[in-house]
């Protein structure tokens, strides 16, 4: 649980980010890794069609943006709903993708177009931080986010990034 909470309050370290490292890396393994990682706070499930996907990035700050993001999904939990995680990867317009799916309350029209503006939060400990650089680091990766989500019935997010050649 403490690696838990240190990714979370460390996230806000990633301000002062320095340029993404671009390499090849597994985007199926790393998934799976935190995947596993946070399988024992709640319910998260993970699907590939691809045993591999090469990718193009920086594995190790994708796995801080992948973290936080299913950590976000967590603290979006109905009342009296079990929240489920579903994670998956596939590839999509000649890119990798990433959907994050959650069944938590969802993100209001109103709010929608400030989620990735750097400082703003919903959360009474949040830093509004999280998204931003999310956004940032795949953009620098080459790569793409967005989400749609209905209120009170979730959200998902998408990230594209580009494959690595065979």
């Amino acid at each position: 649980m403490d690696t838990l909470n240190d990714i979370a309050s460390s996230f806000s370290a990633f301000a002062k980010m320095p340029e993404p490292i671009i390499q090849r890396f597994d985007l199926v393994s790393l998934l799976r890794r935190i995947v596993n990682l946070h399988s024992q706070s709640g319910t998260v499930h993970f699907r590939s069609a691809q045993k591999e996907m090469p990718a193009l990035g920086d594995e190790q700050l994708l796995g801080r943006i992948f973290s936080n993001m299913i950590i976000n999904a967590f603290q979006a939990a109905r009342p009296g709903v079990p929240l489920v995680v579903d994670i998956m990867c596939e590839k999509a317009n000649d890119k990798c993708r990433v959907s994050i799916r959650d069944n938590g309350k969802g993100i209001s029209e109103a709010l929608a177009e400030r989620v990735f503006v750097p400082h703003f939060t919903t959360k009474k400990s949040g830093s509004g931080l999280g998204l931003a650089i999310s956004r940032q680091g795949i953009e620098h990766m080459g790569g793409h986010i967005w989400f749609e989500s209905r209120q009170g019935e979730g959200t998902t997010f998408f990230i594209e990034l580009p494959p690595a050649g065979l």
